[in-house]
């Protein structure tokens, strides 16, 4: 009888080893990180570079302090903008956050950022080694492009 107990068991262990397997681990989406504004292009097409009208406020009003972000994790985009407040132009409005949750249509270069019942959907392009990105708004046709 002491034979028998490794031949039950050894179509048991197997059985354990082949019906268990891991999952592939899969590259995280390039959306995924942390963005700045670099550009945007509206409905006009009138090219607005953020630098540059971050320059002209700075030389205007001598203040620094505007930021036009995006940080993206695996579930959520938060946009986070300061801009210059137009009343007191030395000092700046209070950060202005956006969260919306995302995800990627398969197989296509088409997000959805949700936030409630609202749906924005883009086409976002990668290039340069996924160091940039450019949406296009589905309904607008504007353009944003960032940069990590």
């Amino acid at each position: 009888m002491a034979s028998f107990k490794p031949l039950f068991y050894f179509p048991l262990f197997f059985l354990l080893l082949t019906t268990c397997t891991k999952e592939p681990i899969s590259e995280p989406d390039p959306i995924v990180g942390e963005w700045t504004l670099h550009s945007s292009i509206d409905e006009n097409g009138e090219k607005i570079i953020w630098e540059d009208l971050v320059d002209i406020f700075f030389d205007r009003f001598g203040t620094n302090c505007m930021e036009y972000t995006v940080s993206v994790t695996k579930t959520l985009v938060t946009i986070k903008k300061v801009l210059v407040d137009y009343i007191e132009p030395k000092q700046c409005y209070l950060p202005i956050f956006y969260a919306y949750s995302w995800k990627k249509i398969n197989g296509t270069d088409q997000y959805e950022f949700k936030v409630g019942d609202n749906i924005t959907q883009y086409t976002i392009i990668f290039y340069e080694s996924d160091q940039r990105m450019e949406w296009t708004e589905e309904v607008t046709n504007q353009v944003t492009v960032w940069i990590r």
